[in-house]
């Protein structure tokens, strides 16, 4: 398709961009990285930020320590970023990426899911999942299932293909 594309095949073109720009492949792992475009944008990471709270990680704030200006694709390594949890009493404590947990870490790359489709309301989007019940608990892929569901019905065009073993998230 892409060979089709680059020869001006008209009849490709339309299939070729809604591939290229409608469907994401989300990627999840303890060594991820994650794009620094939505730590630029105020917005997206106080959304972020919104959902990681409301997912009882009492995660409120999250800080970039450094940019490579020389990194890859405008990569930014999961290493230089660190965040503040809040507990109920007020107190504060920052940690690093890397510390967090994998459930955590899982959580933080499914959130654009989320998130994304909010920051581009006339986006359709089909994101794809692999073992999407990986390092989360059974309730929080519950909850994050359920707002995803009442989000995409409620007001976005948003698909979700994903792959799991949780008999439970297939019966729902």
């Amino acid at each position: 398709m892409n060979e089709a594309y680059k020869k001006k095949a008209d009849f490709i073109a339309d299939v070729y961009e809604w591939f290229k720009n409608s469907l994401k492949f989300i990627v999840i792992n303890t060594n991820t990285e994650l794009k620094s475009s939505f730590l630029n944008d105020a917005d997206y990471c106080e959304e972020l930020c919104h959902y990681l709270y409301k997912y009882d990680t009492e995660i409120c704030k999250i800080i970039l320590n450094s940019h490579d200006e020389n990194n890859l694709e405008n990569n930014i390594a999961a290493s230089k970023l660190n965040f503040i949890h809040k507990d109920i009493k007020g107190n504060t404590a920052c940690f690093d990426f890397k510390n967090e947990s994998d459930g955590i870490k899982r959580l933080i790359g499914l959130l654009p899911i989320l998130v994304e489709p909010c920051e581009n309301e006339n986006t359709d989007f089909v994101y794809i999942v692999d073992d999407i019940d990986r390092n989360l608990h059974p309730n929080l892929l519950q909850q994050f299932m359920t707002n995803f569901l009442l989000q995409s019905s409620a007001k976005y065009h948003v698909q979700l293909i994903a792959t799991t073993n949780n008999s439970v998230l297939m019966d729902t």
